[in-house]
Formats: C-alpha cells, sequence, structure tokens
C-alpha cells in the first residue's frame, strides 16, 4: 500500500473556535511583518519576495496551548496513514499566515534533514464564504534514499477550506500558489496556521 503524500483532518477545531481565532487574528492585524526564507546554506533569515510573499504573525497567544493539544491528539492516526517513522515528540512551532493579493511561497522544503523537523501542519481559517481564488497547497513527494532527499513524481494539491488541518512530511517539496484578493482588503486574506512538529 503506498502511502498519501499528506493527510487531512477535517473540523479541525470547533465552530466556535474557528470563528474567535479568525477574529483573534484580525484584531492583530497591526502586529503581522513581512515573512522571512532562510537561505540554503545560511543562519540568517532574510525577506525575499522572489521567494516568498505574505506577512507572519508569531505566536497565537491563548491558541497556543489550544493547537498543540490538537496536533498531539491527531499525531499518532496522522503519522501511521503517512507511513512516516515513530519519532519522540519534541517542540512544536505555530505561527499564522496571513496571504494577501498575488502573495505566493516558492517551492521549498522545511527540513532536509540536518534539523529535527519531522512533520509539517498547516490549518486553514479564513473568513466564509471565501473572498480569495487561488492559493492552494501543492506538496510533493520526497523519499529518503542512502540518506538523501529525492523528489518523486507523486504530488498532492489541497484547496484551503477553512478549518481543514493537513500533515505532512517535512522533507516533502511544497509550495503555495499565487494567491488573489479582489478587494485587497486584509480580513479577505487567506490564512492559514502553520506548525512544525519536531522530534526529541
Amino acid at each position: 500500500m503506498i502511502a498519501e503524500v499528506a493527510q487531512g483532518v477535517r473540523e479541525f477545531l470547533t465552530e466556535a473556535e474557528h470563528h474567535e481565532l479568525l477574529q483573534y487574528v484580525l484584531d492583530r492585524e497591526s502586529e503581522f511583518s513581512a515573512a522571512t526564507v532562510q537561505p540554503r546554506g545560511t543562519r540568517s533569515a532574510v525577506v525575499d519576495e522572489r521567494i516568498r510573499s505574505s506577512l507572519v504573525l508569531d505566536g497565537l497567544g491563548r491558541f497556543e496551548a489550544l493547537f498543540t493539544e490538537r496536533i498531539k491528539e491527531q499525531l499518532e492516526a496522522v503519522r501511521v496513514r503517512l507511513g512516516h517513522p515513530a519519532f519522540p515528540l519534541g517542540r512544536i512551532e505555530l505561527q499564522v499566515t496571513a496571504n494577501g493579493d498575488r502573495d505566493y511561497f516558492g517551492m521549498h522544503r522545511d527540513s532536509d534533514g540536518g534539523d529535527t523537523r519531522e512533520l509539517t501542519f498547516v490549518y486553514f481559517f479564513s473568513a466564509e464564504p471565501r473572498r480569495f481564488s487561488g492559493g492552494e497547497l501543492r506538496i510533493f513527494e520526497t523519499l529518503v534514499e542512502d540518506g538523501q532527499v529525492v523528489p518523486t513524481d507523486r504530488s498532492q494539491t489541497i484547496v484551503p477550506r477553512a478549518n481543514l488541518g493537513i500533515f505532512f512530511p517535512s522533507r516533502h517539496d511544497h509550495e503555495v500558489l499565487p494567491v488573489r484578493v479582489p478587494s485587497k482588503a486584509f480580513a479577505d486574506s487567506r490564512f492559514s496556521v502553520t506548525g512544525w512538529i519536531h522530534r526529541k
């Protein structure tokens, strides 16, 4: 049996929690900053809109504990369905992303095996009905052969539906396709929580 490239969990939060999270983020628009990337082989993060264009908010305040708990509840079942090896659970990083008009994130990996990131988590929570288009998350499967990460021709494209959580191995290549927000309003952005699940 071939494992899926990614695994989804519908209704990841309750409807009330989903709406409360969206309001929490909308109230903090002024706290968002330009997203950064860390070029391969460097230790410093830089803003480079040729690779990534979006706004981010580090930390989820009172929602941090909620997301950590829900991720832990789903983790073992998701790991098994992904065919991912068991690992001792370490910390969970969380960050909010707002993708506005023409924003995107080019092809990248969250881990090349040289760090402790094992699984990546993405949760979508934009307003309904959706007031943006595009922004699909496209994930390409990779395998580890002779200690090297090798891409395959298998991929999965995920539409950013509200209250959907997605898990996939952090070594998989992935990208966020360009977003269109006709109103240009922050409240109409493609919002997501991204998490990185580390091994100890």
